[in-house]
């Protein structure tokens, strides 16, 4: 660069640069007759040179003949912050990138070495400290003898250009991937022969005249719509410049020597040009064959629902006049079993009444005198003693068959306490533990509920075992409740209303237990795994605990070893 002895020093601010701009100007020089004219033209050159730089909205810099950067550069100075003597020679270098430097640096000293003009870009760490992106153009100034008497160079930022133009690759570059591989056909039609351009792989498939159809009428690719609506469509868009819309269009197309029909939504939008004419129809087909195939099955199936509808309404019709025949049979004989209830409990009683009342009699009046005779007395009090039991069990069997209360929200603890309270006495007597949870309430019968619990807390103090010098042990009996999902019923439980979860209550004693292989014929009617000289009882009880926790929804089992006590299991529906 020419230092400030030999040449003016030309900055990158044109409005504070203090000396004449013509020393760099391309202007011819000029015969100037005195100063003051002189000094006009060097006024309208220096601003001329302003203007041209405030256009670019560059940075200007200056080198020497050799490429050297001398003097002052209040621009280069401010765009990157580097002292007077940092940017001196070639240390305007270091604010380059350090990935450019080099390059610039070759690239400038061939343009110097050839005279040529220098084009170049790069990145430079400006002021602020971040890296931006300049374009970069420098020519050389000569002297009239045609040597170079300077560089005149002039730095654009074009970071946020570049930004934008890489952004706008970027957004072309997905549009394209969208629209290539879009499912749905898209294509250009070029004016009125409707030229294809620019179709997507579906558009290609759909055609499936193969890859090569751009270029070509569309007319000419697909002879079959000559006799279909839509060549007269495109037209008319083409005409009025309106958009058209159609859907599940059928379109029939020509393939494999067959006729294939699949069905479309259309969308043939025109496009205009500056002028405000069409120019071209942009077509958006997407496939809705599968959807038009399935509705049109769906209606035939629908046609045929009503009609199995209609036979199925009369067929629930006839079912519906024989269960109402067989409900007034059921409720005939419900009230048949209810009037064998009541002989049962009265006409069949009445005969066992009298003969307890009159061997009682005989036991009182002639007592001494029937000397062993007295023991048949006491056997037919005791025979008289179990019927009067059974006939009241199997009563009890059937109205809990026969009748459904109204179900009720019961609480299974004010049961059980209530239940615990008419076996005090028993309780008292046999020492018995009962260990008591708290109970869930339930929608259910309190009455048969109470049966329920009566008859498994009777058991559990009834069966109890024996110590190994003959004495009885005190029962221990705990009575827990648990909710479970219907994935935990157990194989062999099958409630009778199904439901996600379920109430378990779980009866446990520790009294003798019974054989596992039994717990299907302990829940029957007069079966028995003891004889009478034993334990009492009819063989009812536990049938009629199966019939409650029936009525309820809700399934029973149980699981003992001998001499292991057992535990009863009642599953109701929550």
């Amino acid at each position: 660069m020419l230092d400030k002895a030999t040449a003016p020093a030309i900055h990158s601010d044109p409005a504070t640069t203090d000396q004449p701009l013509s020393a760099v100007s391309d202007t011819p020089a000029v015969d100037l007759p005195d100063q003051p004219a002189a000094d006009l033209v060097i006024r309208e050159h220096d601003d001329r040179f302003r203007a041209a730089i405030e256009a670019v909205q560059g940075i200007l810099w200056t080198n020497n003949a050799a490429g050297e950067m001398t003097g002052e550069q209040r621009g280069w100075a401010s765009l990157t912050g580097q002292s007077y003597d940092e940017y001196q020679g070639y240390g305007w270098a270091k604010a380059v990138h350090p990935d450019d430097a080099q390059p610039t640096i070759e690239a400038w000293q061939v343009a110097v070495q050839e005279r040529k003009p220098f084009i170049f870009e790069h990145r430079v760490r400006v002021k602020a400290g971040h890296w931006a992106l300049f374009s970069i153009r420098a020519v050389p100034v000569l002297n009239d003898d045609g040597s170079i008497r300077e560089w005149v160079g002039v730095h654009t930022n074009i970071t946020e250009r570049r930004q934008a133009d890489l952004a706008l690759q970027v957004s072309q570059a997905k549009l394209q991937a969208i629209v290539s591989t879009a499912p749905v056909a898209i294509g250009l039609f070029i004016g009125r022969d409707l030229i294809i351009e620019l179709p997507n792989q579906t558009f290609i498939d759909v055609i499936g005249r193969g890859p090569d159809i751009a270029g070509k009428p569309l007319g000419e690719v697909m002879p079959e719509l000559a006799h279909q609506p839509f060549l007269q469509i495109l037209d008319e868009v083409y005409t009025s410049g309106q958009l058209f819309q159609a859907f599940e269009s059928r379109l029939q197309i020509t393939r494999d020597g067959g006729v294939i029909d699949r069905y479309y939504n259309i969308t043939f939008t025109p496009l205009f040009n500056e002028a405000g004419a069409v120019y071209a129809i942009l077509d958006v087909s997407v496939d809705v064959t599968e959807q038009v195939v399935a509705r049109q099955a769906l209606e035939v199936s629908e046609q045929r629902y009503r009609t199995l509808s209609e036979h199925l309404e009369q067929e629930v019709a006839e079912r519906t006049r024989e269960l109402q025949a067989s409900i007034q049979d059921l409720e005939r004989s419900n009230q048949s079993l209810q009037q064998f209830a009541y002989i049962a409990s009265h006409d069949l009683q009445e005969p066992l009444r009298k003969i307890q009342s009159f061997s009682d009699m005989l036991r009182e009046r002639y007592g001494n005198s029937l000397g062993d005779g007295i023991e048949y007395i006491d056997r037919m009090q005791q025979s008289a003693g179990r019927m009067s039991a059974l006939i009241k069990d199997l009563l009890a069997y059937a109205r809990i068959s026969t009748r459904q209360e109204a179900a009720s929200p019961v609480s299974l603890n004010q049961v059980v306490q209530t239940t615990l309270l008419d076996l005090e006495l028993v309780i008292d007597e046999t020492q018995a533990l009962i260990t008591l949870a708290p109970l869930p309430t339930i929608q259910g019968d309190a009455s048969q509920l109470g049966q329920l619990f009566q008859n498994l807390l009777s058991n559990a103090l009834k069966f109890r075992r024996k110590d190994a010098l003959g004495h009885y042990i005190p029962p221990q009996i705990q009575l827990t409740a648990q909710r479970i999902p219907a994935s935990d019923l157990p194989t062999t439980v099958k409630p009778v209303r199904q439901t996600p979860t379920y109430h378990r209550i779980s009866v446990s004693d520790n009294g003798i237990g019974f054989d596992q292989r039994h717990t299907d014929r302990i829940f029957q009617v007069f079966q028995r795994l003891h004889n009478r000289t034993e334990f009492t009882g009819t063989g009812i009880g536990l049938a009629i605990c199966q019939k409650v926790v029936t009525n309820h929804g809700g399934g029973i089992t149980a699981f003992s070893q001998p001499g292991q006590g057992a535990t009863f299991y009642i599953y109701f529906p929550e």
